[in-house]
């Protein structure tokens, strides 16, 4: 009869907690799997809704550009802050063609490889693999960087834009004091 009344009790309690945890997780908000990425071509400045933008140039040979895929670039937080904050392009540097604000850009080849003309509007000087460039919502250059971020890295200088800093703050002095204070 003890057994009986133990296993009733064990069954209640189990029921109730699980009632409790079901309940905790119906208010959890799903976070987003992966970036909203637009094309370059599909950018409607009007739809920005005064979001920076921030354009990952990669190209699919490219090691490096593999990786911050990979890893970086499916970080959960650094996700819902993109997601949140920027409007986010991907743009494959060797695109033959790319209509973009009403020119149309072409490929360049050098050999087997090659980049779209539209890469030096977006990021003039050398261009690396892969590349994160961020704008302004008048589509103005404001950083670009070249190579592989962490997920810290790059959080560093998600927040520069997402708080403005740029516009008060040099780079250098920035990351001085974001590291700093961690």
């Amino acid at each position: 009869m003890s057994n009986l009344i133990t296993s009733i009790f064990f069954l209640f309690s189990f029921s109730f907690s699980a009632l409790f945890v079901q309940e905790d997780f119906q208010n959890i908000e799903p976070q987003a799997a992966s970036i909203n990425w637009v094309s370059l071509e599909d950018l409607d400045l009007s739809k920005t809704q005064g979001k920076k933008i921030i354009v990952e140039i990669y190209t699919d040979w490219c090691k490096w550009c593999e990786k911050l895929e990979q890893t970086t670039l499916t970080d959960p937080q650094l996700i819902s802050m993109v997601n949140d904050n920027f409007v986010a392009v991907r743009l494959n540097a060797e695109t033959p063609v790319i209509q973009f604000q009403g020119t149309t850009y072409r490929l360049n080849r050098t050999g087997e490889k090659g980049c779209n003309e539209v890469v030096k509007v977006l990021c003039p000087g050398d261009v690396a693999f892969p590349s994160l460039v961020f704008l302004d919502t008048d589509m103005n250059l404001i950083q670009a960087v070249q190579g592989y971020r962490s997920k810290e890295e790059l959080m560093m200088n998600l927040e520069y834009l997402k708080g403005d800093y740029h516009k008060k703050l040099p780079w250098e002095k920035y990351v001085k004091m974001y590291n700093e204070e961690k």
